[in-house]
């Protein structure tokens, strides 16, 4: 039987002189046999921990990464190399040296320096060993990814498309993907912006109070997410808070006048000045805010309505003001004379 410790090394063969005086003793020139054998055994490295083949390795998304992989007691020394899923990589470096007990027997070990991304998650990793005593020349142990990430977010929004106030609901749905799972919450753009720890905001029906943008992120022990934005635009009818004077007014004829008319709404409403005649007819006479009159004459005497207007999807939203009473006051005014014969 071959024994390593014997018959490994260098080989040659002699013949012995024919006698003492002939001194024709012959030798050839030296032969190496390697006597090969496998490792003994091999294993992927983490932090000094040998990893059964199958077995979880923890890794961190972007961060550099020290994996070393080692075989024992062969010889020659093997080759190893590192394999992600079928995609070769390169080892920063490969050292072979002798067992400390066994100076015929190799042990060999591979460095392998690598940024893992969140692709690479559930895929193996491989150390193959390749040996001439192999009957395949080569066997392999393999981990599996367990890749840890920094929590990314996704929203969903369920809602009629267009958000009326007190006639419409919105559900705001925030999901999470992360190793290890994040904690999803929501916030509110504005003073506070206290956290919500909670998946699902929902507002049924959504008032004006409602409008605003909410934001999404998760967090877990490897990061915080980006941000993702929802924009609520609740949308309401006008309503008039003010119109000045309140009690009408009383103006000097050929001075001059001013209405003002305070609306909210969303959309922001758009403003009509109306007068009533005496004769019942009505005139259009402004479309801001403010009615402003240079030059008043008597026939801007009369009732007058500000008239708000906004449109929510494709209905038209109209509200009036009650009635101003404006006076004109001033010296006699000559409508039409006739001559008697």
């Amino acid at each position: 039987a071959i024994d390593i410790k014997f018959d490994d090394g260098l080989w040659e063969c002699q013949v012995t002189a024919s006698s003492f005086e002939s001194q024709d003793a012959l030798a050839s020139k030296p032969a190496r046999l390697v006597v090969r054998e496998p490792p003994k055994s091999f294993a992927i490295i983490q932090n000094n921990n040998p990893m059964e083949s199958g077995a979880d390795l923890t890794v961190v998304d972007g961060k550099l990464e020290t994996v070393h992989c080692e075989s024992r007691k062969s010889n020659p020394a093997p080759v190893l190399q590192w394999f992600l899923g079928d995609r070769e990589l390169r080892a920063t470096e490969q050292k072979n040296v002798t067992e400390d007990d066994d100076s015929r027997r190799w042990k060999a070990f591979s460095v392998l320096e690598y940024v893992f991304s969140q692709d690479d998650f559930g895929k193996n990793l491989i150390c193959r060993v390749k040996h001439p005593a192999y009957a395949n020349e080569h066997e392999e142990t393999a981990v599996k990814l367990d890749l840890l990430y920094k929590p990314k977010v996704t929203v969903t929004r369920v809602a009629d498309d267009v958000l009326e106030e007190g006639r419409s609901a919105v559900k705001l749905t925030c999901t999470s993907d992360a190793n290890p799972p994040g904690r999803v919450f929501w916030r509110k753009y504005g003073a506070s912006e206290e956290r919500q720890f909670i998946e699902t905001l929902e507002f049924n029906p959504v008032m004006r109070k409602d409008s605003g943008t909410y934001v999404c992120q998760a967090e877990n022990a490897i990061g915080l997410s980006n941000e993702e934005t929802v924009e609520l635009d609740v949308l309401f009818p006008p309503k008039i808070i003010r119109v000045t004077p309140g009690g009408g007014a009383t103006v000097g004829v050929h001075n001059q006048s001013m209405l003002t008319c305070n609306a909210e709404g969303n959309p922001a409403p758009k403003y009509l000045w109306l007068q009533k005649l005496p004769s019942n007819q009505v005139l259009k006479r402004g479309y801001e805010d403010k009615l402003i009159i240079e030059d008043t004459t008597y026939d801007h005497q009369g009732e007058y309505v500000c008239e708000a207007v906004n449109v929510i999807g494709d209905q038209k939203k109209i509200v009036q003001s009650d009635p101003i009473r404006m006076e004109v006051r001033g010296a006699p005014q000559v409508l039409r004379y006739s001559v008697a014969k």
